[in-house]
C-alpha cells in the first residue's frame, strides 16, 4: 500500500512540471496511450506520465481494496483484521491523494486534465489596464511636463543671467558693441524659451480638462488644436514686435516656437486617444455603480 502512496504523491510533485515544462524532449522509452512518442516534448511525456500514473493508481487501488477486505472479513485473528483494516485505509488515504491532485489540477485551469491536456496552447494572463491605472498614467505625464516647464524656466534664467554678466564684462573692456549684441540674443533667447513654455502649458491645460471631456470627433480634435494654435501665434507676434520684425522668416526665434509646436501635434493626437479610452472606462464604472444600486435597491 505504501507504494500506492507513493505513486500518489509522485503524481501530486509532477503536476506542477506539466504548465512550466515547454522544452523539446526524446523519451527513452514509450508511455502506454501515447501517440508517436518519437515527436513528443517533456510536456507531453510528462502529461502522459500522469495519466499512467492516475490509471496505474486507480488499479492498485481496487486491488489492495479487495486484499484488504479479503484479508479483514476472512481471519479470525484480530492482528489479521487490523492488517487489512489498515490496507483499506491506506487505500482510501491513497485515493484522497489521487484525487486530491485531479482537483488542484482542475482548479488551475480544467484544461490541464481534458484528454488532449493541450497544455502548451496556454497563454499567460495579460492584465489589461484599468481605468485608474490609465487615468494615473496620464496624470503622471500631465504633471512631468508642467515640472519641466518650472525646471527649463530655472535654467534659461540661469543662462539669461549668465549672458548679461558677460556683456557687462565686455563693456568694461571697452567693447560696447559686442556688449550689445550679447544682450540682445541673451533677450533673444529668453523670449524664445518663455514663448515656448507658454504654448506647452496652453497644450497641457487643454489636455487635462480633455480627460472629463475629450474631443470626440476630429473636427473638433482640430478646434482644439487650432485653440493651441493661436496661443503659439500670439506668442509669435510678442517676440516679432519685441524684435521690430514684420516676418517670421526674419526670426529664428519665432521659427523655433512655432516648430515646438509642430513637433507636438503628434503627442496630442495621442493624448486625445488617451483620453477618449479613460473617458469611456469612466462611464462604464459608473454605469455599473449605477446597476449595483438599482439591484440592491429592488
Amino acid at each position: 500500500m505504501r507504494f500506492l502512496l507513493k505513486i500518489s504523491i509522485i503524481t501530486i510533485l509532477l503536476a506542477p512540471t506539466f504548465i512550466l515544462a515547454q522544452i523539446n524532449y526524446v523519451p527513452l522509452a514509450p508511455i502506454p496511450d501515447y501517440v508517436d512518442p518519437g515527436s513528443v516534448n517533456l510536456t507531453g511525456y510528462l502529461q502522459s506520465m500522469y495519466k499512467f500514473g492516475v490509471a496505474l493508481a486507480g488499479i492498485l487501488a481496487v486491488l489492495m481494496l479487495v486484499w484488504g477486505g479479503f484479508k479483514y472479513t476472512t481471519s479470525e485473528a484480530i492482528a489479521g483484521k487490523e492488517g487489512g483494516k489498515e490496507i483499506i485505509q491506506n487505500v482510501v488515504w491513497g485515493g484522497a491523494i489521487v484525487l486530491g491532485s485531479f482537483l488542484l489540477l482542475y482548479t488551475i485551469n480544467p484544461k490541464l486534465i481534458d484528454v488532449g491536456l493541450a497544455i502548451q496552447d496556454l497563454k499567460p494572463v495579460k492584465k489589461a489596464p484599468s481605468f485608474g491605472d490609465l487615468a494615473k498614467t496620464y496624470d503622471k505625464i500631465l504633471s512631468d511636463r508642467f515640472i519641466a516647464i518650472g525646471q527649463t524656466s530655472k535654467e534659461t534664467r540661469k543662462e539669461y543671467e549668465k549672458l548679461l554678466a558677460q556683456a557687462e564684462e565686455l563693456e568694461k573692456n571697452g567693447d560696447k558693441e559686442g556688449a550689445k549684441q550679447l544682450r540682445t540674443n541673451a533677450e533673444n533667447k529668453r523670449q524664445q524659451q518663455a514663448s515656448i513654455n507658454e504654448v506647452e502649458r496652453g497644450m497641457l491645460s487643454m489636455l487635462d480638462a480633455a480627460k472629463s471631456k475629450p474631443p470626440t470627433t476630429p473636427q473638433e480634435e482640430d478646434a482644439a488644436i487650432a485653440k493651441i494654435r493661436n496661443i503659439a501665434d500670439d506668442e509669435v507676434k510678442e517676440i516679432l514686435k519685441a524684435q521690430n520684425k514684420t516676418n517670421i522668416a526674419q526670426s529664428p526665434e519665432a521659427q523655433a516656437v512655432q516648430a515646438y509646436l509642430d513637433s507636438q501635434i503628434p503627442f496630442i493626437k495621442k493624448s486625445f486617444g488617451d483620453a477618449k479610452k479613460i473617458d469611456s472606462e469612466r462611464k462604464k464604472v459608473e454605469e455599473g455603480k449605477r446597476d449595483l444600486q438599482l439591484g440592491g435597491g429592488t
